[in-house]
């Protein structure tokens, strides 16, 4: 029998029109492609220029208006408490938090932005705003988690008042920082994920890079590394499921020579992020120095023993 997937894979389609036409999801249809890509048995092949400018110039004003509504969701969105974005008060229950949660999960999903293939630039904010509804949905439904919440967001509003600007200077901060951060600027990194927080206090992925780039900065200092952790724990108590708080850690954890908690730190990574190669990497290397110690202590006892 031959396969749906080989028949529509045949150079007249394009990859929109395979994803569509299989019943495997996106995420288990791309890395098909991608290696089938890499080997050459498909290949590429981009429209001519001349029709790629004539759809843009139709398209102009289509998308102009798309993005503005997007950044205008968006904005929204992101400047929200979690009982708002989800439509609940704080004494809802469990079952009514998730009712909440499922129609806008349907709506946001990112595969069903990324299917239209247009305005590709936004797609770390499409992500981002799909997170946000998860990272409600995860916070509201754990009791510890909630309280917790709802403690700093009376902070917060003691201390000063969530707006629509303030919301977009922290993200420009936020940028800036990891435009820093990968170009191993550590002490900037710092400096702009410090002004993030400022605006919005209780963001976990603004004090987890703030954390991971001040411990970066100065790695041998005790009081850094301390106030790393502690900023590093917080992070992940406001956001239990932070795959990138627990691999970060995790190495802290690893350079102070405590194995066993970076270890535990690197499985949770795996376990929120099944796909955080770093993490892999880590366990991996860790199982291998296990077995090579295993092995040296084997041949000593046998030496003993002759």
């Amino acid at each position: 029998m031959v396969n749906p997937f080989w028949t529509t894979a045949r150079g007249s389609v394009t990859l929109n029109e395979i994803l569509q036409r299989q019943i495997l999801t996106r995420n288990e249809v791309e890395p098909m492609l991608a290696a089938l890509l890499s080997t050459g048995i498909l290949v590429s092949v981009q429209e001519k220029p001349a029709a790629a400018e004539e759809v843009g110039a139709e398209e102009t004003e289509e998308l102009r208006a798309r993005r503005a509504a997007f950044m205008k969701d968006y904005t929204w969105m992101m400047g929200q408490d979690y009982f708002t974005l989800l439509g609940v008060n704080e004494t809802e229950s469990r079952e009514q938090v998730r009712k909440a949660c499922h129609g806008l999960v349907k709506k946001y999903h990112p595969d069903r932005f990324f299917e239209q293939d247009v305005l590709a630039d936004l797609r770390d904010k499409v992500n981002a705003r799909f997170q946000r509804t998860s990272d409600a949905h995860e916070t509201l439904v754990d009791e510890q988690a909630r309280a917790h919440y709802v403690n700093d967001l009376k902070a917060e509003s003691r201390s000063s008042s969530a707006t629509p600007e303030k919301f977009l200077e922290a993200e420009g901060a936020y940028q800036k920082g990891m435009a820093c951060l990968q170009s191993n600027k550590y002490r900037d990194a710092e400096k702009a994920f410090a002004e993030a927080l400022e605006l919005r206090p209780n963001e976990a992925e603004y004090l987890m890079y703030q954390a991971w780039s001040s411990y970066k900065a100065e790695p041998k200092k005790k009081e850094v590394m301390n106030t790393a952790l502690k900023n590093l724990m917080r992070a992940t108590e406001l956001r239990p499921k932070l795959s990138m708080g627990h691999l970060y850690l995790g190495y802290i954890c690893k350079d102070q020579g405590q194995k066993s908690e970076a270890q535990s730190h690197f499985e949770r990574a795996i376990l929120y992020n099944p796909k955080c190669t770093e993490a892999l990497r880590e366990l991996r290397l860790m199982g291998m120095r296990k077995g090579q110690e295993g092995e040296e202590k084997k041949s000593l006892f046998g030496k003993m023993f002759r």
